[in-house]
């Protein structure tokens, strides 16, 4: 490992992650999807594996929104974390997140 000291401690990321996934969740509930922006930064990159880059919040919340009124995104408002980890050093968390539909 580098000598090289986190910008964040590991509670302000556990603490920054658990506020994203209760937005997640209120979002599902409340299906404002345009609201998904806000887990991001101005000049996020987000890549999806279909979908491909899109580049800044505005973009991200314009596709979510379309994409979630539209089947199948319409029939998918669940995403719980399954499980993750954090890299303190780097500031990064990995996670594994679920697409749960509906239950019919």
């Amino acid at each position: 490992m580098g000598s090289s000291t986190s910008k964040w401690s590991r509670d302000e990321i556990e603490e920054t992650f658990e506020r994203h996934q209760q937005l997640v969740v209120e979002i599902g509930k409340s299906w404002e999807w345009a609201r998904y922006g806000e887990l991001f930064t101005e000049d996020a990159t987000y890549v999806e594996h279909l979908y491909g880059k899109m580049a800044g919040r505005d973009k991200i919340s314009e596709w979510i929104a379309s994409t979630m009124d539209t089947f199948p995104g319409s029939e998918m408002p669940f995403y719980p974390v399954t499980w993750s980890s954090i890299d303190v050093e780097k500031g990064w968390v990995f996670s594994e997140i679920m697409n749960r539909m509906k239950d019919p």
